[in-house]
């Protein structure tokens, strides 16, 4: 399937957002950019709410901003498949952004106690 033949968003969820979409979604070593967080799955096209953020070790660092997202198999070559995602923007999503901050602030917390116990 490729995008233009992706499943197409539902009016409602068509009028609650605006194009473009998101940009390109890729980590390299766990730096780089990825969808965290999901809400409010439509019942009619089945998008949901996501927050991309670029990420440090896989770990939200700065939010880019809140789509949304329908993901579905793409196929490629000789069969086999990837994960593929259409998307449109809407109004930055601030309970996820909250949760993000706090994953990454737990982690934080967690290796400063590492390194500290560590030093005993």
């Amino acid at each position: 399937m490729t995008p233009a033949a992706a499943p197409p968003f539902c009016a409602r969820c068509t009028a609650g957002s605006t194009a473009p979409g998101a940009p390109s979604v890729s980590t390299n070593q766990g730096i780089g950019s990825m969808f965290w967080g999901r809400a409010a799955t439509c019942d009619e096209c089945g998008s949901s709410i996501r927050t991309l953020w670029r990420v440090f070790l896989l770990l939200p660092v700065f939010p880019r901003g809140s789509f949304r997202v329908i993901q579905f198999e793409e196929e490629v070559d000789d069969g086999e498949s990837r994960t593929a995602f259409v998307s449109r923007r809407i109004p930055l999503r601030w309970p996820q952004v909250a949760k993000g901050c706090g994953a990454s602030l737990a982690a934080l917390c967690f290796l400063l106690w590492l390194i500290a116990n560590r030093a005993r």
